[in-house]
C-alpha cells in the first residue's frame, strides 16, 4: 500500500505490487476449493515478486527524497 501513495509515479508503477499480491492471494484461494498445483506453483512467486518491486521502488523514493533535501 506504501507503493500506491507515491504520486509521482505513473499508475501501473504503483499498482503493479498491490496486483500481484492479490493475484497470489487468489491463487492462494484455489487450495480451498481443491486446486492446489496452482497455488503451490503460481502464488509464491508473485508474493517474491510484489515484495520485491515494492521494495525496489520505496528505496528509489527514499533515495530521491534524500537528493531533494
Amino acid at each position: 500500500m506504501t507503493v500506491a501513495r507515491f504520486r509521482e509515479l505513473p499508475a501501473w508503477r504503483r499498482f503493479l505490487p498491490l496486483a500481484l499480491f492479490l493475484t497470489a492471494l487468489a491463487a492462494s484461494l484455489l487450495r480451498g476449493f481443491g486446486i492446489p498445483q496452482i497455488a503451490a506453483a503460481v502464488a509464491f512467486p508473485l508474493n517474491l515478486a510484489a515484495l520485491a518491486i515494492a521494495i525496489t521502488e520505496i528505496r528509489a523514493h527514499r533515495r530521491q527524497q534524500q537528493l531533494r533535501a
